[in-house]
């Protein structure tokens, strides 16, 4: 890791799509067709992305810095059987 310059967070933070230093604030959604997406990042470092599929089925990610400066991540589905963190 230190050889990259790489925190862990910042590691973590490039596996989940997430961007350590933002610039800008965006917010990108598809409504077209069975399968929807959307996603978003804020400057003060929250993000979330979301995917619905045909059946249903929600997928997502969502992310924080916590008061610490740690970034937090969680991964859920919500489906048949309720909203779970996985």
């Amino acid at each position: 890791i230190r050889g990259l310059g790489l925190t862990p967070n910042e590691i973590e933070a490039q596996r989940s799509g997430w961007n350590v230093n933002p610039k800008t604030q965006y917010h990108i959604q598809t409504d077209d067709g069975l399968e929807r997406y959307f996603k978003f990042q804020t400057l003060n470092g929250q993000f979330r992305k979301e995917k619905r599929l045909e059946d249903g089925t929600v997928i997502g990610t969502e992310g924080w810095l916590d008061p610490a400066g740690y970034l937090r991540i969680k991964d859920y589905i919500a489906d048949h059987n309720g909203f779970r963190i996985i």
